[in-house]
């Protein structure tokens, strides 16, 4: 039997999200004594309004008559284009396989836009490697108004840059450059001393234009270091001044091959010429180029499969001892779930093809006890970022003690949204039943061949 979605996408500008909103409350309305609940996508444009519906409680009316999906189509492109897309090449195009590797991930974003804001936040929730403990994934931004764009961006990620490390660099003037450590008020959390900020990225920040000799050099150097797997990322609004950019990179990005996504909103044409795809006449200098971000693109039939995917995981964590998983109790059982913690699942599911390509020679069930540590320790970190990205704040001195006598506790904080796992994997502790909650990403990475069949 096939389901039938409803995806809502209206509007323009400040009022695309007001009118999908009364959009689907109007069809709620519509839908009178269903025999089930209609499933409904809808689009959000505005990353703080996607943002409150992933958290939100609905009104009734919509609640009981329809299954509400938000999505945002720059964070659907950024998952396209950095985790799983066929045509393009992954962040970790060179797989990154051992707690040993000296490789890391390195995504350059030209452009603080709304593209680029989620391409950021992506490669915050989803690039965690078994070596983090040696090298973090490095993720550079490049604004000509960086000096503006960078505070607002690091106000929206609520208290995520408390506890990552960060750097800017102001181009026009290097006496306003400034480095960040791990807040003073989480210092109590901090396990290894060597390494204060505890999550596995690390982000520079350059306030200047693309085509000045600083940025031009910082980008060369960037792509020819031997352990780096970078991407350039051009996320420009505009579709010329976008190609113009990708055209005028460093010579050293298209002699080393590095894939370029190259902001295109109404087509791929001018990209795809360039690179003469479909034709006979092949361009070298520019194969590693791809379009990215264009409006048509549906991408419904993967988030409906991350929706089953993130269902499943909600069923293990309730059969934690399943040898396979019963669809239709998954479903009723997702029913249940309040919606931030579908997103927590739907975006455990998002990692998954990074998962599995970090393991080599991977066969089921998982019994290496050595990929087993850096599979769990990897989705703790996930999920550390996408607690953090979607409100929550790590306990306070106090509160953690406080937590510690009394573990009842730790759910009247986070209802608060404070969150009292949200410290390093090796720092974790007991919960209220007495399991040490580090086994619960052991149950999702045991299982994924479950999951993501």
């Amino acid at each position: 039997m096939h389901r039938v979605w409803i995806t809502i996408r209206i509007g323009v500008g400040s009022i695309h999200d007001a009118q999908n909103i009364k959009c689907m409350e109007t069809i709620a309305k519509c839908h009178v004594n269903p025999r089930s609940s209609l499933p409904c996508c809808v689009s959000f444009e505005q990353f703080s309004t996607y943002h409150v519906f992933q958290y939100a409680n609905l009104p009734d009316v919509v609640v009981n008559t329809i299954q509400f999906v938000p999505f945002n189509h720059n964070e659907m492109w950024a998952r396209e284009v950095l985790v799983d897309g066929d045509d393009y090449f992954h962040m970790d195009y060179k797989p990154i396989t051992s707690t040993e590797s000296e490789s890391y991930v390195h995504l350059i974003i030209i452009g603080l836009t709304q593209l680029g804001e989620a391409l950021a936040m992506e490669v915050a929730r989803t690039a965690h490697f078994p070596n983090c403990k040696k090298h973090k994934t490095k993720i550079t931004i490049i604004d000509k108004h960086m000096e503006h764009e960078m505070e607002s961006f690091i106000h929206k990620c609520g208290e995520f840059f408390s506890l990552a490390k960060w750097h800017y660099i102001d181009t026009h003037d290097r006496a306003n450059d400034r480095v960040s450590d791990i807040s003073n008020k989480y210092q109590h959390l901090i396990t290894n001393k060597q390494d204060r900020c505890f999550i596995d990225s690390e982000w520079t920040f350059i306030n200047g234009s693309d085509a000045s000799a600083f940025v031009a050099n910082y980008i060369a150097e960037s792509v020819t270091d031997a352990n780096a797997v970078p991407t350039i990322a051009i996320c420009i609004n505009e579709m010329e001044a976008s190609l113009h950019s990708a055209m005028t990179l460093p010579n050293e990005v298209y002699e080393s091959k590095i894939p370029v996504l190259v902001h295109q909103s109404m087509t791929d044409a001018a990209v795809d010429a360039l690179r003469g795809k479909n034709t006979d006449k092949k361009y070298d200098r520019y194969e590693m180029l791809r379009a990215f971000g264009m409006e048509e693109m549906d991408f419904e039939p993967k988030l409906m499969r991350l929706i089953d995917c993130g269902k499943r995981i909600n069923y293990l964590y309730n059969h934690v001892d399943a040898k396979d998983i019963d669809e239709a109790e998954a479903d009723k059982l997702w029913e249940e779930v309040p919606i931030h913690k579908r997103w927590s699942n739907i975006y455990s599911a998002v990692t998954i093809p990074i998962k599995y390509r970090c393991v080599e020679n991977l066969s089921w069930p998982l019994t290496n006890s050595g990929q087993l540590a850096f599979l769990s320790e990897m989705e703790h970190n996930r999920w550390m970022v996408e607690e953090l990205l979607l409100g929550y704040r790590p306990v306070l001195e106090q509160e953690d003690k406080q937590i510690d006598a009394d573990k009842s506790l730790k759910r009247v904080y986070k209802d608060k949204f404070i969150h009292y796992d949200i410290r390093p994997n090796d720092g974790l502790k007991t919960d209220q039943s007495g399991r040490n909650v580090a086994e619960y990403d052991e149950i999702i990475v045991r299982n994924l061949h479950l999951i993501y069949r």
